[in-house]
């Protein structure tokens, strides 16, 4: 397994992330799979401190000896606003949408996902 991340912080309080995880098993017939994944994100925090705004876009190769003669890639984007309450209470709501084309037809779709998320930290 390789993981790279990059995060930089701008002025203005905008910040932007870069990162690629590369990964080498077995899927679950015990065929050797290889799994690489990028994403590239931008987000901005806003002048109270306790509010941020984020988009990532990201995209994954997925290869298995058993799926058939070609890789599935994954790939999507995501919308997220979040929100500091209190010190221990956070709430995220997050639109995704994903997409998997590939030549394993069977799990082919896109999907559109709405979060709504509190987080109690203690």
């Amino acid at each position: 397994m390789g993981r790279a991340s990059l995060r930089y912080r701008l002025p203005y309080d905008w910040t932007w992330n870069l990162g690629v995880n590369h990964l080498t098993a077995a899927d679950l017939m015990g065929n050797s799979a290889l799994e690489t994944s990028g994403n590239l994100g931008v987000e901005k925090r806003f002048e109270d401190g306790r509010t941020a705004a984020s988009v990532n876009v990201f995209l994954t190769r997925y290869d298995s000896n058993s799926l058939g003669s070609g890789p599935n890639w994954f790939g999507g984007a995501q919308v997220q606003v979040r929100r500091q309450l209190t010190r221990h209470t956070q709430v995220r709501i997050s639109y995704r949408f994903w997409d998997n084309q590939g030549d394993y037809k069977v799990d082919d779709m896109q999907q559109n996902r709405l979060l709504v998320e509190l987080n109690l930290h203690y």
